[in-house]
């Protein structure tokens, strides 16, 4: 895995980010009945009957702001840099795995309702983003009687080049900054959005913003043609 993939899976490991990432980009409704404060990251590794281990990139549980039932959901996140045509059959076998090993760790669960889980890809690739974004419309048909059968499994697509400018640049965000400089196309337009970067990132996130330097550095440096050692404290 190159430094790309794995600075975006450490930077989702930080409440902060995956919260912005919630409120201010998927932004829809559901959202605002979890407790974004207090989530914590879940195990990623599943294995399946064959014996077979299936990573996710990265999961968070949140408990509920209301008082319903289960008492928490999760939210898988999946991080691609290009298309997958297998993207929702993906999806579809971590969240099954996810639920298998819930009931077997959890008994009880078996027999009660299941907490939701919400599948959301992040996709930061330069080519637009061209596979489905549910099963159901990825399968062949039979006849009208059979739709009833249709499995309905959709993942919430969170494209980056995708996301209108002007919504961007008003927020007061990592994740936006994030997808702002992932839009620069050149090093002076990188160093101009680093104010924006710091100002976004409280002091206290000491661990987020040394993330952010060492994507600078290791990741947007190098894609002009720049080795660390040519910037010194970039986001000091």
């Amino acid at each position: 895995m190159g430094h790309h993939d794995l600075s975006y899976r450490l930077f989702f490991t930080h409440r902060l980010m995956i919260r912005d990432l919630l409120q201010e980009i998927v932004e829809e409704p559901w959202v605002e009945r979890l407790d974004l404060d207090s989530g914590s990251l879940a195990e990623t590794s599943f294995v399946s009957a064959t014996h077979e281990t299936r990573a996710s990139d990265v999961i968070w549980k949140f408990p509920r702001k209301d008082s319903g039932q289960p008492g928490h959901v999760y939210v898988l996140l999946e991080l691609q840099s290009r298309p997958d045509p297998s993207m929702p059959v993906r999806f579809m076998g971590y969240e099954s795995l996810f639920y298998q090993r819930l009931i077997a760790s959890e008994p009880a669960v078996s027999w009660r309702k299941l907490p939701l889980v919400f599948p959301v890809l992040l996709y930061n690739g330069a080519e637009r983003w061209n596979v489905a974004t549910d099963l159901g419309s990825s399968l062949g048909d039979l006849d009208p009687s059979a739709e009833i059968y249709r499995p309905r499994f959709r993942y919430r697509l969170v494209d980056e080049a995708a996301y209108p400018l002007e919504k961007l640049t008003a927020l007061n965000s990592p994740v936006a900054e994030l997808f702002l400089i992932e839009r620069c196309e050149n090093w002076p337009e990188v160093l101009a959005r680093l104010p924006h970067l710091r100002r976004s990132i409280p002091a206290s996130e000491a661990s987020l913003r040394r993330a952010f330097a060492t994507w600078l550095q290791r990741v947007i440096l190098p894609r002009f043609g720049l080795s660390p050692e040519d910037v010194s404290a970039v986001l000091s």
